[in-house]
């Protein structure tokens, strides 16, 4: 293939020096590379085109048949049948659900079972060295936000003010509030 590209690029060579003979300007280098990657183009195509196809085996073939014959062949679930199947199974959830709902509300904790329960709880937290650990650091976060909430919030008293300092704008001025005599001031 490289001697037909080379001698394809001689051909055009040539052909575009007779032409530049014929012409008083001779074709730019952009153009001459542009030509030259059409043929390369063309010669791809054609190179291509003369290959031939690939195709499968007909021993692939026949197992690709089989296999869909064998799909086909195999017994198929009707939709309504899938669907029945679908319905009884949303019944026997609800009826699963409504009996354990009920179970729920008949069965009630005794209050020694919930003091047990606590008592259990308080034990496994204090004798585990890493829980300890966990509730002493929550009680120093828990202070210091309860130390924090009793501080001076020198916002909410600026807010005071300012709002205090509005209000007293809407108060009229005590020489507004005597016209019953009729004199100002």
């Amino acid at each position: 293939m490289t001697e037909d590209l080379d001698k394809l690029e001689a051909e055009v060579e040539a052909m575009l020096a007779s032409l530049a003979s014929k012409l008083s300007v001779r074709p730019r280098p952009a153009a001459v590379e542009r030509t030259k990657a059409a043929v390369r183009h063309q010669l791809n195509e054609s190179w291509l085109a003369d290959q031939a196809t690939p195709a499968p085996s007909p021993f692939a073939l026949q197992r690709v048949r089989s296999a869909i014959d064998d799909e086909l062949k195999r017994p198929m679930y009707s939709f309504a049948r899938t669907m029945t199947w679908a319905s009884l199974a949303a019944a026997a959830m609800i009826a699963i659900c409504v009996g354990v709902l009920h179970y729920g509300q008949t069965v009630k904790p005794s209050p020694l079972d919930l003091d047990l329960f606590v008592q259990a709880a308080e034990e496994t937290l204090m004798e585990n060295p890493f829980t300890t650990a966990i509730t002493l650091d929550l009680d120093v976060i828990e202070d210091s936000i309860n130390n924090l909430a009793t501080t001076t919030n020198y916002d909410t008293e600026i807010l005071y003010d300012i709002g205090n300092q509005i209000d007293e704008l809407f108060i009229e001025p005590e020489w507004l509030e005597d016209t019953s005599t009729g004199a100002i001031g």
